[in-house]
């Protein structure tokens, strides 16, 4: 069966190349900007995941102009 979606896919193409490299460059966009975006949040998650006591860590920030 994924035989047969690779000969449809290949046929499809050759037939409209453009058309076709349009498709494969909005597929590899859309893998790249969802795993940039899993890092990010990834990153946000683990942030002071080293501190022992985590829980009792208090952020402040200030705005100063």
């Amino acid at each position: 069966m994924l035989i047969n979606y690779l000969k449809t896919t290949l046929r499809a193409i050759r037939k409209n190349p453009i058309y076709g490299l349009l498709n494969i460059a909005g597929l590899a966009l859309g893998i790249a900007c969802a795993a940039l975006i899993f890092l990010w949040v990834e990153d946000e998650f683990s942030y002071d995941h080293q501190v022992p006591k985590r829980n009792q860590l208090y952020s402040i920030r200030m705005n100063i102009d």
